[in-house]
């Protein structure tokens, strides 16, 4: 593209750029191991083999067998042999719209195809059937639209990367002139656009002036009229919405026409620079073929649009910004007093193994959990507020305080546990406002006796493993009584129970069972259920710590990269063996 050329004054000073580094990355040829995040695929492979009786196995781009491992990676590429030599270059003569290929050995491929390029591929070994050719074509179909969506989706991850690089460059921007170059150098490489020009309305906001431009000569700017070209006036535009012109020779006046061929422009994409409803400038991008824009570019465009038209208007925001920074700083503030208010990961009673994870949505939360010395015995406590962020904190923190408070002015005896929860609710529902409303799990052990008394307020109930009936499922303590906050007239019932060495009791906040992957599918209470089962079969001395990991480790696999999901809080008390 031809070099920007900014109206200025001043001398070109050092600046905040796009590098090569920023520029979304493409690999050349694609595999299906660059799809696969376990091996449930190879296992399912090996499981068609079972099912239909015929042997069926999946092989990579360059014909090496993939199966399942037990291993540190869940799959293994098998080295290539020489029969592996023929789907290799039967894979690299497949083209679009092929199903089944015939190969040496008489062995049949069902390729595996990404945005039409073949990725792999399933075989069947020896005599089919149509049945099974027919339902092998399917599976690999649906294999190769999930690879294709998948790839679909990283290409709009890679774009959406580098806009947000612009925008972190926009943050540091102090000029107009530097906004201005890092959009047009946007545009050519997000949207591969020939030529750009933006142009920013007057005072009055009436008349626009070209303010900055790149791939366009010095003639065309002067005799482009912004305010009367094609679709200068469309409502889309002054909206904030990208509009294409397919043919500029064919739209506006003639002049017009004849300006746009002597500068070979062919197509134009225009968006107007809204910020609040606010129009201030429009951006043009042109090309010189006759390639047509996707809506993707017009969807990214808009983006960028916005990011332009947000960063043209940071001066007026300053002060906010400002204050913007004053509050981030007070947040980091509450977030450290908070996880101090937090009792530590690891805890030493005797007889007791325990051990807690936190983990905020946000950066204070609602959750809570503490350990409190009582005696010989200890009282635990785990619960979450209503709501996020400072007001969930600050709820927080006073309900954690109350129960501390009221078990420490208690003598130990039968009726502590529903007596703190029955003066923590009545505290509660004075204090706060319609709506505000807490649920807690508090229980206190003795770990001599091997006794837990325990209360559930209305929160998820933990479960407890007995060692003598390790295949029974876990025992859900679920008594007690409603949420904290509601009616101080509510009577909480507790219950007793005598545990045994090893007998080990989760707790946890609702950010456990709702944690969420992108498929909006819940991790739920079965599968944290088989969580720990999973981890004490494997290790029946596991320590509360290991078991802890091993939750949080299983949710965090589950979602995957899906962030807008709860604070989780887990806790784990077991006696020692």
């Amino acid at each position: 593209m031809a070099r920007l050329t900014i109206p200025r004054d001043d001398v070109r000073v050092s600046r905040p750029m796009l590098t090569p580094d920023d520029l979304p990355t493409t690999p050349e040829a694609m595999s299906i191991v660059d799809f696969l995040t376990d091996g449930a695929l190879p296992a399912f492979a090996q499981e068609l083999s079972v099912l239909t009786g015929a042997a069926i196995s999946l092989h990579a781009v360059t014909g090496g067998t993939i199966v399942a491992d037990t291993g540190e990676m869940p799959w293994i590429v098998h080295d290539l042999t020489p029969g592996d030599a023929a789907i290799a270059s039967a894979l690299a003569s497949v083209g679009p719209g092929t199903t089944l290929l015939p190969i040496e050995g008489s062995r049949t491929l069902a390729p595996l195809m990404a945005q039409g390029q073949a990725i792999g591929g399933l075989v069947i070994e020896g005599p089919t059937t149509p049945s099974l050719c027919h339902a092998i074509e399917r599976i690999a179909s649906i294999i190769s639209d999930l690879c294709t969506r998948e790839r679909q989706l990283r290409a709009r991850h890679d774009e959406l990367a580098l806009l947000i690089r612009v925008a972190s460059l926009f943050v540091t921007a102090q000029k107009l002139e530097t906004i201005l170059e890092i959009a047009l150098v946007a545009a050519d490489r997000v949207l591969g656009a020939d030529a750009a020009i933006v142009h920013l309305c007057h005072a009055d906001g009436n008349q626009l002036r070209p303010i900055a431009h790149v791939g366009l000569s010095t003639e065309f700017v002067e005799q482009f009229n912004a305010n009367e070209a094609p679709r200068a006036k469309d409502p889309a535009v002054s909206e904030g919405l990208a509009v294409v012109v397919p043919e500029l020779k064919s739209v506006g006046s003639p002049r017009f026409a004849d300006v746009f061929q002597r500068e070979g422009l062919s197509s134009m994409l225009v968006c107007g620079l809204v910020h609040r409803g606010r129009i201030l400038g429009v951006v043009r991008l042109f090309r010189r073929s006759d390639r047509p824009y996707a809506r993707t570019q017009q969807a990214l465009l808009q983006t960028l649009a916005e990011q332009i038209a947000g960063a043209l208007a940071a001066a007026e925001y300053v002060e906010h910004e400002r204050e913007a920074d004053h509050m981030r700083r007070q947040l980091q503030l509450a977030s450290d007093v908070q996880r101090r208010m937090l009792p530590a990961d690891r805890f030493a009673f005797a007889g007791l193994d325990v051990a807690a994870r936190y983990v905020s949505a946000l950066s204070v939360s609602g959750d809570f959990y503490d350990f409190i010395e009582l005696g010989s015995h200890v009282g635990v406590v785990v619960g979450d507020v209503v709501g996020k962020g400072v007001p969930a904190a600050m709820l927080m923190a006073s309900v954690r305080s109350l129960f501390r408070a009221h078990a420490l002015d208690l003598e130990p005896g039968e009726t502590l546990v529903d007596e703190v929860v029955r003066r923590v609710n009545i505290t509660l529902t004075r204090d706060t406002l319609p709506g505000e409303f807490a649920t807690a799990f508090f229980a206190v052990i003795d770990p001599q006796s091997r006794t837990l008394t325990y209360c559930s307020a209305g929160h998820d109930p933990p479960l407890l493993y007995r060692t003598k009936s390790p295949d029974a499922g876990p025992e859900l303590l679920d008594h007690g009584g409603a949420l904290l906050g509601i009616d101080e007239t509510h009577v909480f019932e507790r219950t007793q129970l005598d545990l045994a060495p090893g007998d080990t009791i989760v707790a946890y906040s609702d950010g456990v069972p709702d944690a969420m992957n992108f498929e909006y599918q819940k991790f739920g209470r079965m599968r944290l259920i088989e969580s720990v089962r999973d981890q004490l079969a494997s290790d029946p001395n596991s320590t509360a710590k290991t078991i802890v990991d091993r939750v949080v480790w299983d949710v965090r696999r589950f979602v995957g990269l899906n962030t807008k999901n709860d604070d989780l809080t887990v806790m784990v008390l077991r006696m020692q063996l």
